[in-house]
């Protein structure tokens, strides 16, 4: 929903509602992109990109204080892959895995983050910061909308489908606000007229098709793991908690300039990951600025000389975990500090919380897991470091 105007054949504007602002509001064409990775692939293969499947970035390689490259995993083969670049481009998206999911909290369901897929770990986040670039606003990182309903899979693209807003309605059938504000829900709560509910339930069956393709294209496996579990998106009533703030909206990221430099030499970050450029209308148009002016910045960069006693040092905290055979689990670990950036490192902090959470992200740890927990924890010391505790 980034204000992509179409028009009719006759030459007519389009306009549609829109459901992100109030309803019945014009000025948005909610577009699902669903054959938009076919054709990203394709136009990054016919112009020669090498593009490397399964691979996570495991942290940049500098030389003298210049980004020259980056260090990554397959993670199907275990290959560790060393990358040299003249420009390093982060795009690696939002940061959502540092706070727990979407309640309740079964178990094997730690990755269910709506409008954020399960990859978002904030890599890009974690590998800038320990090279030397600096991040901002990371104090205002915070959830996405959290739903308390413990059987959809998917509800970020259901309820903001073509302009076409959800029917929201109290527990009794009363309706409400369009996704009401803090004040609103706890007014509410105290009348008792909670829990809040989104429905579908009264949209045409074509926009429920189109619905349905974009569901399957952002997890192939939706509609089975729907069938499965007796998910029914048409007729489903989603469980709204309104009392966590969105993140989708929030600056936090790798701090860049105008041009979408960082502070280190060599290095740019476009789209979720840049500070100040979330959400898909500007993360779009930053990339595409960027890469007018990419060709230009590489032809001015010299030669990168990569620095081989760095690329075992990353080498080796990469593969350290391969090493383990009776440790922690990484689910466990990933819990833990989820946990303690749920309840301490939230949109909502103080002094308090933050001392009271900064011994536990830095204890010392099991020697042959601590690399591999540093990664993790970088970005929750930075906020730590951010406040001055």
């Amino acid at each position: 929903f980034a204000l992509i105007t179409s028009k009719w054949h006759d030459g007519e504007y389009y306009w549609m509602p829109s459901a992100a602002a109030w309803e019945g509001a014009k000025g948005v064409l909610r577009v699902h992109w669903a054959n938009i990775k076919p054709m990203l692939a394709k136009a990054v293969r016919e112009n020669g990109v090498n593009v490397l499947e399964r691979t996570m970035v495991v942290d940049l390689l500098t030389n003298n204080g210049t980004v020259v490259g980056a260090t990554a995993v397959n993670t199907r083969t275990g290959e560790f892959i060393i990358i040299k670049a003249k420009a390093v481009v982060l795009a690696t998206g939002l940061f959502s895995r540092l706070y727990d999911p979407e309640t309740p909290l079964f178990w094997k369901y730690k990755f269910r983050s709506h409008w954020c897929p399960a990859t978002i770990s904030g890599d890009s986040y974690a590998a800038a910061y320990r090279a030397g670039a600096e991040l901002a606003n990371m104090e205002v990182a915070g959830w996405t909308t959290r739903m308390r309903d413990d059987l959809t899979i998917s509800f970020g693209n259901f309820v903001r489908g073509d302009g076409i807003p959800a029917k929201q309605f109290t527990w009794d059938g009363e309706k409400t606000a369009y996704l009401p504000g803090p004040a609103v829900y706890n007014e509410l709560e105290q009348e008792g007229k909670t829990p809040l509910y989104f429905s579908l339930e009264h949209l045409p069956d074509d926009f429920h098709k189109r619905m349905e393709i974009a569901f399957a294209d952002e997890r192939l496996v939706s509609f089975k793991i729907a069938e499965d579990r007796g998910f029914n998106p048409r007729k489903h009533r989603y469980d709204l908690m309104a009392l966590r703030s969105p993140s989708m909206h929030m600056a936090s990221g790798i701090n860049t300039d105008e041009y979408f430099k960082a502070t280190l030499p060599g290095l740019y970050a476009v789209g979720d990951c840049a500070a100040g450029f979330h959400n898909c209308g500007m993360a779009t148009a930053s990339a595409l600025l960027l890469a007018d002016d990419l060709q230009n910045l590489v032809s001015e960069a010299g030669e990168p000389v990569v620095d081989e006693a760095q690329v075992e040092t990353q080498k080796k905290a990469a593969l350290a975990p391969l090493a383990v055979k009776d440790g922690t689990e990484p689910m466990e670990l990933e819990c833990a500090i989820r946990y303690a950036c749920e309840r301490y490192v939230g949109f909502f902090k103080s002094e308090g919380n933050l001392r009271v959470v900064k011994p536990d992200v830095t204890a010392p740890c099991l020697p042959s897991l601590q690399d591999g927990i540093d990664v993790h924890l970088s970005q929750v010391q930075y906020v730590a470091d951010f406040q001055g505790t």
